[in-house]
């Protein structure tokens, strides 16, 4: 509080930092008023002030949700079923102490596939779909808070879903290969240089092996080494020979 010096005799109080209800619903403190202009003939009739107390009340302004936090980090594996567990979101009315007046709803902007769900009374968030990492990696959703006895007050929160990966994507071909070769070329010439790609993370720091199909008839004339001479090596550079 700040304190006026008032020609007039009227002194305005005014505070110099917010208050809030929720920390401290009322202030008392004393103010005093003095003449500090004595005529000397008076002074035997002094003191010339007083002093008063002055209890202020904060009233209560209905505040939105607060969400426990600024900002959630949550992750879910790739084909989990419908309904796989991803996180909680938890909200509270700051003016009541309560969390059972809150309701949650996903934000349709930001999921238009509707991949997930949320519980509106616990703030419980499941996918609505298998998820692909290959395809969709993150996913950023935004959850609203609103409060049941008072709709206005809303309040809004990011939840940055990842996708973890599994492995289940098998190796593949980085390309269709076409290739020419001589009748004339000689047994252990290099046909072909063939390299595999795994699509799954990490998956390229993974060993695969490569062999032609004992059934195939080309077993017969050509034979499958990777480029250092091992059986398998990745990066996969292997050869026909």
């Amino acid at each position: 509080m700040r304190g006026y010096k008032g020609l007039s005799g009227i002194c305005n109080v005014t505070h110099s930092q917010a208050v809030d209800y929720e920390s401290r619903s009322s202030y008392s403190f004393s103010v005093e008023v003095l003449n500090p202009i004595v005529d000397p003939r008076f002074l035997r009739r002094g003191p010339f002030k007083d002093r008063a107390s002055i209890r202020v009340a904060v009233l209560d302004a209905d505040e939105p949700p607060r969400f426990s936090r600024a900002r959630y980090h949550m992750d879910v594996s790739e084909n989990c079923p419908p309904a796989c567990t991803v996180g909680r979101v938890s909200a509270v009315d700051p003016d009541t102490g309560l969390t059972n007046n809150i309701r949650f709803s996903i934000d349709p902007q930001s999921d238009p596939e509707a991949l997930f769900r949320i519980t509106p009374d616990s703030g419980l968030i499941t996918t609505a779909m298998e998820l692909d990492r290959e395809r969709e990696h993150w996913h950023n959703i935004t959850i609203i808070a609103t409060q049941r006895d008072n709709p206005s007050q809303v309040s809004r929160v990011l939840v940055v879903i990842e996708t973890l990966d599994l492995n289940d994507n098998a190796p593949e071909l980085d390309r269709q290969y076409t290739t020419a070769m001589c009748d004339s070329s000689s047994i252990g010439q290099v046909v072909q240089v063939l390299r595999a790609i795994d699509r799954d993370e990490g998956g390229n720091d993974s060993t695969v092996y490569f062999s032609i199909p004992p059934e195939s008839s080309a077993a017969l004339n050509f034979s499958v080494r990777d480029s250092g001479g091992r059986q398998s090596i990745f990066p996969p550079r292997l050869v026909f020979l």
